[in-house]
């Protein structure tokens, strides 16, 4: 489950978007495909439940994109490799 909007959290992550922008890029799907208004309880309830969590999950104890480089060096992607991927999303 939410497989796809984790990937996207990490790689927005990685690059260095600003909260509010992943935020948005993640609520996305719910307003298009569940017609989940912004500033409604339900959007709020989803944001915080979801998004939320996964940010801090990537985070840790470092920023977003420190998080991110640490995730993915977790699981087997080299330095060289992080960077030639974070210079394809830039």
């Amino acid at each position: 489950k939410d497989r796809t909007g984790f990937m996207c959290l990490l790689l927005e992550s990685l690059a260095g978007a600003a909260r509010e922008e992943m935020l948005a890029d993640y609520m996305q799907s719910y307003v298009n495909l569940y017609h989940v208004e912004k500033g409604t309880e339900k959007y709020s309830i989803i944001a915080h439940t979801n998004f939320d969590e996964m940010l801090a999950f990537i985070e840790g104890t470092a920023s977003p994109a420190e998080g991110a480089q640490a995730y993915l060096a977790s699981h087997g992607m080299s330095d060289t490799e992080i960077h030639s991927l974070l210079s394809v999303l830039k």
